[in-house]
């Protein structure tokens, strides 16, 4: 792996590192699922991913803490989703420099909106869940 790497968040190891120890404090135990390996003309693999996030009372606590008030109460959003089983399909593209022999980049892309969507039965409900969610920061999602 390049040492300047690129990914989601920036440059470098330190960059990735961040990325991958940020996500499972902020979601809690989660599983992931290699669904399909693609491999490209250009030096790129594709792989889709399913990660599979049970929302627990921490995770709300600390990816969705926009949904709950002073007083520790649930929002109606987030009763819905306590105990639930969110399936997150990512696309992670992995670039390799031929001249390195090195990945030089990888990039994760999570479709959040729909299996939120899907879980709270409105996309108005999706988007209140995901904006300033910290989920949505730790899977890498650009903005929602």
């Amino acid at each position: 792996m390049a040492t300047n790497i690129c990914v989601n968040s920036g440059f470098g190891i330190d960059a990735l590192l961040k990325e991958w120890t940020f996500v499972p404090q902020k979601t809690g135990s989660l599983a992931v699922q290699l669904v399909r390996l693609e491999y490209d003309d250009r030096a790129t693999m594709l792989a889709t991913v399913k990660v599979l996030v049970t929302i627990t009372e921490e995770v709300l606590q600390f990816s969705f803490s926009h949904l709950i008030d002073m007083d520790n109460r649930l929002s109606p959003l987030a009763e819905k989703l306590l105990g639930r089983q969110i399936v997150i399909p990512i696309m992670v593209r992995f670039e390799w420099d031929a001249t390195t022999a090195q990945v030089a980049s990888l990039y994760s892309t999570p479709d959040l909106v729909n299996p939120f969507t899907k879980v709270l039965g409105s996309l108005k409900g999706a988007a209140r869940v995901l904006n300033n969610s910290l989920l949505a920061v730790a899977l890498g999602a650009a903005s929602i």
